[in-house]
């Protein structure tokens, strides 16, 4: 009898702990990161490499210039410019500010030295799906390789 008492008692009390833990952490998946307000403000966050198209070897030094449009008006002066080098590794990295319209960003690699040709790029920026991170508000768009070729 007292061991059927002292195994009642065990189990209202797992119950009531289960209930207490569940009812603290339900907040948690209820809400939707879309609706939750960010103090953060939006940005672009792109990493790549520039590579000599022949050997692979990475190229260092090679100007990354980034320059972001309205989606629906390209022909507008750009809302955000931004200019890196690779590094001695051909890596580069550009974190830029955004704005909460769809934004078309031309991304362009150029040698300085004449050595290779001009590459660019376009990369569109809707600030929803997989690239972008609601929970930091960053449009994320990793490994934009640049294959240079020589210059003729």
């Amino acid at each position: 009898m007292l061991q059927q008492k002292r195994m009642a008692i065990y189990l209202l009390f797992m119950l009531l702990a289960s209930t207490a833990v569940l009812s603290c952490s339900t907040g948690l998946f209820d809400k939707d990161a879309s609706a939750m307000p960010s103090e953060n403000p939006r940005t672009i966050l792109i990493t790549g490499s520039a590579i000599d198209s022949q050997s692979g070897i990475p190229l260092e030094n090679i100007t990354i210039s980034f320059k972001a449009y309205p989606y629906d008006d390209p022909e507008a002066p750009s809302v955000s410019t931004v200019e890196v080098h690779t590094n001695s590794k051909g890596t580069f990295s550009l974190h830029v500010e955004g704005t909460a319209q769809k934004l078309l960003c031309i991304l362009v690699a150029n040698d300085k030295e004449g050595t290779y040709e001009s590459q660019t790029k376009q990369v569109i920026v809707t600030w929803r799906g997989t690239s972008f991170d609601r929970y930091n508000n960053t449009f994320i768009v990793n490994d934009c390789k640049f294959n240079l070729e020589k210059a003729k």
